[in-house]
């Protein structure tokens, strides 16, 4: 099921910050982590490192802390059904997984506030899952930070984006960029492709043979506005598409007549965003167009 969220709807109500949760949350499942690691006969088992956190931080179907993310118990969230959203004007032709299946199971993930930035849960699972998935595209099978770039373009156009859902989603894109960041950062082996924040790491260190964490993960150096939908504007399937969601977002703004609900409801805010990604904006930012065709 698609977790596209409507980060339009009630976005100027204020929401707790639940940044210290959720870095709480990150670091007992990542020494967890290392305590499975540590099982490995090999001492310092880089493989066996990386498996055991794969299990750890991949997606809500196969680890803790996504699924508790994507619950979210115990976490202040703002959760729109699908039939409540800009997408409720969807049918089956514009989407079979949101205009049918997305209204019947109401699969959209929770909105929360990370440090003051509101973003979707399921950004997480990007960041963990197509994070770690750029990563081994340039430093296991020696391709270019351009060609993992083109290989979440491309998903996000066609079979798990534009094609199934109706949406391309680009704050999908930015936090699988910055997921090659945090695996990079695990024992901090490479140089980041961009000097986006202050590097951090290593995360985890050899001692004695054994795995241990070396500083605190805080996902605050890899958290932005760029995982915002409502800032860095997700893109349609087609124009049709893009003109029913506009519609809704127009009648919020009727409803609330002081703030913006059309993307970006922050325009410098994503204008310096998209410079901030440098030669790769173009594959993680849109500023618009707003549809594909």
């Amino acid at each position: 099921m698609a977790a596209e969220i409507d980060n339009f709807k009630g976005r100027y109500n204020p929401l707790r910050d639940e940044k210290d949760t959720i870095n709480a949350w990150a670091n007992e499942e990542f020494q967890r982590a290392l305590r499975l690691a540590n099982h490995s006969p090999k001492p310092c088992d880089e493989k066996a490192l990386f498996l055991s956190l794969k299990r750890s931080f991949k997606n809500h179907y196969t680890d803790r802390f996504t699924r508790k993310l994507y619950k979210g118990k115990g976490l202040a969230i703002r959760k729109i059904p699908f039939s409540h959203s800009i997408y409720r004007d969807f049918d089956g032709k514009d989407s079979f997984i949101i205009g049918i299946m997305g209204k019947i199971y109401d699969s959209a993930s929770p909105i929360v506030n990370y440090n003051g930035h509101k973003i979707g849960t399921d950004k997480f699972e990007h960041f963990f899952g197509r994070g770690r998935a750029y990563y081994d595209i340039i430093h296991n099978k020696g391709k270019s930070v351009t060609d993992a770039l083109q290989y979440g373009l491309s998903s996000e156009h066609n079979i798990l984006g534009a094609v199934m859902t109706g949406i391309m989603s680009y704050a999908d894109l930015a936090a699988n960029f910055r997921g090659l960041f945090f695996w990079n950062h695990i024992l901090m082996k490479y140089q980041d492709p961009l000097e986006l924040q202050k590097p951090s790491g290593p995360y985890a260190t050899c001692a004695n043979g054994k795995w241990l964490q070396s500083m605190p993960i805080d996902f605050s150096i890899y958290v932005d506005d760029s995982w915002d939908e409502a800032i860095n504007c997700s893109k349609f399937r087609t124009k049709a598409i893009a003109d029913k969601v506009e519609k809704i977002q127009l009648y919020y703004e009727s409803l609330d007549p002081g703030h913006k609900y059309t993307c970006p409801v922050l325009p410098e805010e994503a204008i310096g965003l998209h410079t901030k990604f440098g030669e790769y904006a173009p594959m993680i930012f849109n500023l618009g167009p707003v549809f594909l065709e």
